[in-house]
């Protein structure tokens, strides 16, 4: 199972993007060290700990941008983006600490499994909300005598209604 970058994942923040596209690549190197680990040895395990831990580090570091740009925008989904977060990284160090622990790569497939879940589910349900939200704004603010309130236009409807109506195209290959 690996995962794939689609357009239907783009945030229309160039910054953002290429942190998911990088996200992506992370991932897909995790899920290289445990399908190369098929025995569990003790090189393919230190393989996997690597991998693991650049993907804590580099959720972090993208975590603390989207939370910025979500801050300077004085956007109203900052606390749940923080608070769902907050509850990936723990959950991945949670994981991470089993996986430790044992070494079985079912731990790591586990954590496999969420983090596929979790990264196409929060890109495409929760940060394509807002960011779309933020996007849109900066599209009607920059049309020459607007007046908009981004946050009450109808553009903001026509927007949300559209998110509603779409479905994410499968971002798994396997």
């Amino acid at each position: 199972m690996l995962l794939a970058w689609t357009e239907n994942l783009s945030v229309k923040i160039k910054e953002l993007d290429d942190d998911h596209k990088k996200l992506v690549k992370v991932i897909n190197e995790l899920h290289h060290a445990i399908l190369d680990a098929g025995g569990s040895g003790e090189v393919e395990a230190v393989e996997i700990e690597i991998a693991l831990h650049r993907l804590e580090n580099y959720a972090g570091q993208h975590f603390d941008r989207e939370e910025k740009i979500l801050a300077a925008a004085a956007h109203a989904d900052l606390e749940f983006q923080r608070q769902a977060h907050r509850d990936m990284v723990r959950t991945i160090a949670e994981m991470n600490m089993r996986f430790r622990e044992s070494t079985d790569t079912r731990h790591a497939s586990e954590l496999m499994n969420f983090i596929y879940d979790w990264l196409t589910n929060h890109v495409y349900l929760s940060d394509r909300r807002w960011a779309l939200d933020l996007y849109g704004a900066r599209i009607a603010l920059a049309q020459p005598g607007s007046s908009a309130d981004p946050a009450t236009s109808s553009s903001r409807t026509a927007r949300t209604a559209e998110r509603n109506s779409e479905s994410p195209q499968s971002t798994i290959v396997r």
